[in-house]
């Protein structure tokens, strides 16, 4: 993976749950945000459906140098690029060294 190869700026948004004292309920809060820059694969454009509404999705594969926070990601998390948010469907670690990079497949909603 070349350093030039991650031309596409990214929000990373990892959402963190916080309980209620007063009567127990979790509240989901936006969390923590990461700005970084990756390399981008489409993958392919579906029509889904979802609650018996079809809709637009696309998948996409994100490719970013490996960072230690990659690995606290859950399907939770969203992607956002050129103002859509994708939802995490997996996390691969790849390569070993100074060459590791991760692959984050995501999926867009709305």
């Amino acid at each position: 993976m070349d350093p030039g190869s991650l031309r596409y700026k990214v929000k990373i948004t990892k959402p963190s749950t916080l309980q209620n004292a007063e009567f127990g309920d979790m509240n989901t809060l936006s969390g923590v945000v990461f700005n970084r820059f990756c390399d981008i694969i489409h993958q392919s454009v579906d029509n889904g459906e979802e609650n018996s509404v079809e809709q637009f999705q696309k998948k996409l594969k994100f490719i970013f140098r490996f960072e230690s926070f990659f690995k606290d990601l859950r399907e939770t998390s969203t992607i956002t690029y050129d103002s859509e948010i994708f939802r995490i469907n997996g996390i691969r670690f790849r390569g070993s060294g100074n060459k590791c990079y991760v692959e984050v497949l995501g999926k867009s909603f709305e």
